[in-house]
């Protein structure tokens, strides 16, 4: 869109010359973030002895757009410049602009392309993020990125995130291949080691961990855990281990888009049963719409669970099956020994059989 004004005119012995100029021009390409789309595009072009200047600027949700260029059509050479300059809070995605304030990062970037050549292009990108990130500095600056056509991309960007140092390099031609590493980072009382693997966009391909431990004399204290995640063009498969001092654990997923498949397996602290571990084993299985849930508890022998001396005479071993649509549970169906959960209203009520006690191995009542 936009307004142009042009006029050529063409001299024998001098060649071509002319100007135009665009007022209230757009730019959105179906392939471009609508955060980067340009609005309120003005330019402005001479062309004078095979040599041809343009300057614009522009404005977009992520801040504003100046560029310039000289070509030179006799010696076919390009120099051109382009900078970009707006605030953090403009580029980040809509679930963390909306974030409350201590978890929203806020800030100054800034990226500036130089494009130099004609048949061997080279593209050089200087980049620098600068603000603040739950109080603390958060920080990235390009280091030696580049882009040539044989070649594609290569470079790397370093900073500063949550306390700890970020990384990531570029490789590849199109859409780049993006390697990223997070290490010494803490938060929620934890610190933070993590790395990822975008090896392509579309189809998608990428690969990510991330390590947790907890901080000495922190909420969670002496708390490890581990997470991993692997994701395709058919769906993502998650892993996850915790260790903790009220309980151990792993869980695996397979997410695709008409459903999930996968599981988890639990042993708290203190629930053993007489002959082996007693354990919580959860598994999801079936449509999004219609998942199936299961929960059982599980040992190797009957499972009486204790308190202070106080041991119900019940195994508590079992299964309770549901569906979950949405976020109302249908067809409720099992117990754990004499637990038996069952619907109220919109929520589960869990009933309790009569159920003997002993205290230290004396009959109760």
């Amino acid at each position: 869109g936009g307004t142009v004004d042009a006029s050529v005119r063409y001299r024998p012995g001098d060649g071509w010359s002319g100007d135009a100029e665009l007022v209230g021009g757009a730019w959105h390409p179906p392939d471009v973030p609508a955060v980067a789309a340009l609005r309120d595009v003005e330019a402005t072009a001479d062309l004078e002895g095979g040599l041809l200047r343009v300057d614009a600027s522009g404005r977009a949700d992520a801040g504003t757009v100046l560029a310039n260029a000289d070509v030179d059509l006799t010696l076919r050479r390009v120099a051109a410049e382009v900078r970009a300059s707006g605030r953090l809070e403009d580029v980040l995605p809509a679930a963390v602009r909306d974030a409350p304030a201590a978890a929203r990062p806020s800030g100054t970037t800034f990226v500036a392309l130089s494009v130099r050549g004609w048949r061997d292009l080279r593209l050089d990108a200087d980049a620098r993020l600068q603000g603040t990130w739950d109080e603390r500095p958060a920080t990235l600056r390009a280091d030696g990125v580049t882009f040539r056509p044989a070649d594609g991309w290569t470079g790397t960007l370093d900073g500063r995130l949550l306390g700890g140092d970020v990384a990531l390099a570029l490789e590849g031609r199109g859409v780049p291949r993006i390697r990223a590493t997070l290490a010494g980072a803490r938060a929620a009382g934890a610190t933070l080691t993590g790395d990822a693997d975008l090896r392509s966009v579309a189809p998608l391909d990428a690969a990510w961990s991330l390590d947790v431990a907890g901080v000495p004399g922190g909420p969670l204290d002496a708390t490890t855990a581990s997470l991993r995640g692997r994701h395709d063009p058919d769906g993502a498969t998650l892993e996850a281990d915790v260790d903790a001092e009220a309980l151990r654990g792993t869980g695996a997923w397979r997410l695709a888009r008409d459903g999930v498949e996968g599981g988890a397996t639990l042993r708290l602290a203190g629930a053993d049963a007489a002959g082996g571990d007693g354990r919580i084993e959860l598994r999801t299985d079936g449509p999004w719409e219609a998942l199936g849930v299961a929960v059982r508890t599980a040992a190797d022998a009957p499972w009486r669970p204790a308190w202070r001396g106080v041991q119900a005479d019940a195994d508590v071993r079992g299964v309770v099956r549901a569906d979950l649509r949405g976020a109302t549970l249908h067809a409720l169906d099992g117990a754990w020994g004499p637990l038996r959960p069952a619907r109220i209203g919109g929520g589960v009520r869990l009933a309790l059989a009569p159920t003997p006690l002993r205290v230290g191995g004396t009959p109760v009542g």
